[in-house]
């Protein structure tokens, strides 16, 4: 397939060679595979006639061999070339009988994956409500597993939505998730792609080059590293995937010098002494919760919306005066409801930050930063802080909440 997506004319040449021999073919796993591998072919070279020959030719072969899950993945090839051609009622119908034939089957695996195509075919139509509320239902399941490749590109999917709704501070949050998993669990290659793809995203909906977002995307992953190792820059570079300590060092001296400062470290940070936690402590960062964990709050709470996980590093913790590590309960607000003095949570600079209100008299405003002077208008709100649990409760059924009581300023 590699060689065919360079030379169209040799992929339909090899085709029709191996047509010719495989017409009086007995196997019908053979047959369907390459009815599958023929109908790419063409959809990769734009040939939207003989490609859905192809795919369908493979469906019904696989239907005769009663092979339900060859039947499924070539109904999903066959939506995603619908797609691609814009023929999306056809895309639909398509899409919606693979789900069905994995779902049927319990194959919730793949079932994700095709969820995926759905969503992508409503992005295409622009039904962007629609297409979030099919890539949430991806991603519920690809948590709960460990296909990480499958669990990225559904947080891709997810991270278009939000881009083209104009929710660039959500999108990118999303896409820091995203990375992060990658990161960890597949490696650089992966990281390359998406952060290839985010730069042609935005470079298409803003009209400008990614070097602004990338460059304020890239700082808050070098903030969020370094406060999650504690200054540790040797455990930075691992978290950052970087090649050696001296790489951060380039970074943080020729593009975010202001950081030295901003967190307070020392341009040659010191090797720690002593005895070290073996894990970082965690950072501020959101939780995405499985569909089947549950929470129950130990105090009186009326609010009527759905709560968003958040981990609070101990530092944050000690606004309320509690010294360790928690998962926090943020309900959304409205405005009406915010007061001079209350804590927040909200989104900044594709980070995550908490802050404690102050209301302006003279232009009757709310800032979320006094030091910064950030204006809540200039922010996206997230909620506000009402309940905590321990860490560990994370992997219980159900997370039992206590009440959050912020320590109020002389």
């Amino acid at each position: 397939m590699a060689n065919w997506r360079e030379d169209i004319k040799e992929a339909a040449r090899l085709i029709n060679e191996v047509s010719k021999v495989i017409a009086s073919c007995r196997d019908l796993r053979l047959l369907t595979q390459f009815h599958n591998l023929a109908g790419i072919a063409y959809c990769i070279a734009g040939d939207f006639e003989r490609g859905p020959f192809h795919l369908n030719e493979a469906v019904r072969i696989a239907k005769e061999a009663n092979n339900y899950m060859f039947v499924a993945f070539n109904l999903n090839n066959l939506a995603m070339m619908y797609r691609i051609s814009k023929r999306f009622h056809e895309a639909h119908e398509t899409s919606d009988e693979a789900i069905a034939i994995t779902e049927d089957h319990g194959d919730h695996g793949w079932t994700a994956h095709f969820l995926d195509t759905k969503a992508l075919i409503y992005l295409d139509q622009f039904e962007y409500s629609e297409s979030l509320r099919v890539i949430e239902r991806s991603i519920e399941i690809f948590l709960e597993g460990e296909d990480y490749g499958g669990l990225t590109d559904a947080l891709w999917t997810k991270c278009l939505c939000l881009l083209r709704v104009d929710r660039f501070t959500d999108g990118h949050a999303i896409f820091i998730e995203l990375r992060e998993i990658a990161s960890r669990q597949i490696g650089q290659i992966a990281i390359d792609k998406f952060e290839k793809l985010l730069s042609d995203e935005v470079y298409v909906l803003r009209h400008f080059p990614l070097v602004d977002e990338l460059s304020a995307l890239k700082r808050s992953l070098v903030v969020k590293a370094i406060r999650e190792t504690e200054g540790h820059m040797a455990k930075a570079v691992k978290v950052l995937g970087l090649r050696s300590q001296q790489h951060l060092s380039q970074i943080l001296n020729r593009e975010f010098p202001d950081i030295y400062d901003e967190l307070g470290i020392k341009r040659r940070a010191p090797r720690s002494k002593g005895t070290r936690k073996k894990e970082p402590p965690l950072g501020l960062s959101r939780l995405i919760m499985p569909k089947s964990k549950t929470y129950s709050f130990n105090f009186n709470w009326r609010g009527t919306l759905e709560p968003q996980f958040f981990y609070f590093p101990k530092y944050l913790m000690l606004a309320f005066g509690i010294k360790a590590d928690a998962i926090v309960a943020v309900m959304p607000v409205k405005s009406e409801s915010l007061f001079d003095g209350g804590i927040v949570l909200y989104s900044y600079n594709y980070t995550f930050r908490i802050g404690r209100l102050a209301y302006d008299e003279l232009a009757k405003i709310f800032l979320v930063d006094l030091e910064e002077l950030i204006f809540l208008s200039d922010v996206t709100l997230i909620g506000v802080p009402i309940g905590y649990c321990p860490v560990a409760d994370r992997y219980k059924k159900t997370m039992k909440f206590e009440r959050l009581e912020f320590i109020k300023e002389d």
